[in-house]
């Protein structure tokens, strides 16, 4: 038998669903790097033991229990518990629904749809993002010292910490700092200490130029310990991908296709991956604070069957990227699968045409850059473009999206380009051709050379040396 919390999986309710939300980053960054950061404040505060400040259990409420050994007496016993505590499964979702009820129905904040860690108080133009019990406020300075006051009022909480040109702030790991000039956001330390890990496995790591410099080939076998380490510093750069190394992510979703059966190639390709990281551990995203308006660009891409490794079977790499302000708000690079329709085979298909894939690409990035629209609009930020010009350099995509008479043989292709055209004539997205050289997307789907992965990285991030 094992201490823990004892919960009945058959009882009903919401407070046995177990998911919680918490906050995307891309909702996170938009916050950041919004306009008028001049004159906004940003402050976060923890609250201490969250879930132990949850809402008790009601007398009608199923009971739920803690066991635990009895030190003295050596016997297994159950507690009644009051409230929920740490360790207990429906806890998160409990907390939750404390905070959320307590903003809405007491402080008159709205609540997001598409974004439901994001609260605003259009009274007095306040922003909330919650993640779990850390709360980061964007507004003036009277309202977010007007909020803390109410929230300590409500909940035992740290200090708060304030974003000033003196002071850095860290928020779920990431360090944001302030100058006169700009706002940064940097994993330096997190960065370290995988190199830290990386360095005691391989020895010192010599610093490369570009996070993948050739396709991983090597099939022999890696011994059990291995698999393990390339799994636990995959995992802990996949963090980093999430937060704000935009340039590591082709690499790592090359290298992530090989996580369930990790192999030499794969193992070597980590490692100069982390030859990588260490030379550039100084790397942040970074956007001015002096902003009138939120500018916002939009980029998609796709690499048709570059990658001929065995096991990816010729597929096709998408990517797509928008920015606010200069700065990467979301970003993704992915490999192109589709699924068969026939239940039996157990083959996907990649893109079969350059067209395809560049279709794919236009209309992953299109659905995904509107739906952070929808949390522009829930977080009250303004100036999202209506249509978004998408920038693309691909002729055949662009074709699709423009010309409602063409068609091809091929059903799968003619929705998607159906779609888009939907969203070209209801004014939500147009296309825009540009040179290849310009197409900042480009990062996220192929092997670049130094000379054109550097000048693209340099016009996404912000280097704390350099700079």
């Amino acid at each position: 038998m094992e201490q823990g919390c004892f919960e009945d999986p058959t009882l009903d309710g919401t407070d046995f669903n177990y998911y919680a939300h918490v906050s995307k980053f891309v909702t996170i960054r938009m916050a950041l790097f919004r306009k008028d950061r001049h004159i906004r404040t940003i402050a976060t505060i923890d609250i201490s033991t969250a879930f132990l400040q949850s809402h008790r259990y009601k007398p009608h409420e199923p009971r739920r229990y803690v066991k635990f050994k009895d030190p003295v007496l050596k016997e297994w016993r159950y507690y009644y518990l009051l409230g929920p505590i740490y360790g207990q499964r429906s806890a998160p979702i409990r907390w939750e629904d404390t905070i959320a009820g307590w903003l809405v129905n007491d402080m008159k904040f709205e609540r997001g749809e598409n974004e439901p860690c994001v609260y605003y108080n259009s009274m007095r133009d306040i922003l909330i993002i919650i993640y779990v019990d850390d709360l980061l406020m964007d507004g003036a300075m009277k309202n977010i010292e007007w909020f803390i006051t109410e929230l300590r009022g409500r909940f035992e909480c740290k200090n708060p910490e304030f974003l000033t040109l003196d002071n850095m702030i860290d928020y779920v790991g990431m360090n944001i700092t302030l100058d006169s000039a700009r706002i940064s956001i940097d994993m330096t330390e997190y960065a370290t200490k995988i190199v830290g890990r990386m360095e005691a496995r391989f020895g010192e790591l010599r610093y490369a130029t570009v996070p993948i410099n050739k396709a991983i080939t090597d099939p022999s076998p890696i011994s059990k310990e291995d698999e393990t380490f390339f799994r636990s510093i995959l995992g802990a750069i996949g963090w980093l991908v999430n937060t704000i190394r935009i340039d590591l992510a082709y690499a790592f979703s090359r290298i992530a296709q090989h996580m369930a059966k990790p192999s030499q190639g794969a193992l070597d390709a980590l490692q100069y991956l982390g030859r990588y990281i260490a030379g550039t551990t100084n790397l942040t995203l970074s956007a001015p604070i002096k902003s009138d308006s939120n500018t916002w660009t939009f980029y998609t891409d796709s690499d048709w069957v570059g990658n001929r490794e065995d096991q990816n079977k010729c597929r096709s790499q998408l990517g797509f990227l928008a920015m606010l302000n200069d700065a990467p708000v979301i970003w993704k690079s992915t490999t192109m699968i589709r699924q068969h329709p026939h239940a039996d085979m157990n083959i996907m298909p990649p893109a079969l045409s350059v067209g395809e894939g560049e279709t794919y690409a236009a209309t992953a990035g299109i659905m995904e850059f509107m739906s952070i629209s929808y949390i522009n609009d829930e977080m009250h930020l303004e100036d999202f473009p209506k249509p978004m010009v998408i920038n693309m350099d691909s002729t055949v995509a662009e074709s699709f999206m423009k010309n409602s008479c063409l068609k091809t043989k091929m059903k799968h292709i003619d929705v998607r380009q159906t779609w888009v055209r939907t969203i070209r004539d209801a004014s939500i997205a147009v296309p825009r051709h540009i040179k290849s050289e310009d197409n900042l997307a480009d990062i996220f789907t192929k092997i670049l050379l130094k000379i054109a992965f550097t000048r693209i990285r340099d016009k996404l991030m912000w280097s704390t040396i350099n700079h």
